[in-house]
């Protein structure tokens, strides 16, 4: 039973997180649009739960905190509105793209920028999370660059935020 395991230690993980980080200020869902995630060969809503490589971003998220970027708070958030979202990641894209494999030897995650594929439930909510997220620019990835960043000719959007 390794992936009951596994859903287990991610479940847990997330009430550990949000226990440890408190009640959240981002607004809830609004709207009624169940949002459309790619997939192999069709859309489909976004799942109720995450995979197993998600819950490895999130674990980045909360061991990338620095300056202003509250990993917990940004994960817990983006749990807390699954169906705004099909997926998140944190990297560090432009000036320096490899920083993280100088650091990784001192066990640091050296990113600054979370990319989040929109579901297309509800973009005005999702872009209204990133409020609490003291980010220093937040800014819609649309059209042409979003198909062309994601290898497909879809009309997907991609929420940027970057912290300095």
């Amino acid at each position: 039973m390794r992936i009951g395991r596994a859903v287990a230690v991610v479940a847990l993980a997330t009430v550990t997180m949000v226990a440890a980080t408190g009640a959240s200020n981002a607004k809830p869902d609004a709207g009624s649009l169940a949002g459309r995630c790619p997939g192999f060969g069709k859309e489909k809503p976004p799942p109720r739960t995450i995979s197993k490589i998600q819950a490895i971003q999130f674990d980045l998220m909360r061991r990338s905190s620095f300056n202003a970027f509250n990993g917990f708070r940004v994960a817990r958030d983006l749990l807390q509105h699954r169906r705004l979202w099909c997926g998140a990641i944190i990297d560090r894209l432009g000036d320096w793209p490899l920083i993280k494999l100088r650091d990784i030897g001192a066990n640091e995650w050296n990113v600054d920028t979370l990319y989040v594929l929109s579901s297309g439930a509800n973009d005005r909510s999702l872009s209204s999370l990133t409020h609490h997220w003291h980010a220093d620019e937040v800014r819609w990835i649309t059209g042409k660059a979003a198909s062309d960043l994601l290898g497909t000719s879809e009309p997907l959007r991609i929420l940027r935020v970057w912290w300095d």
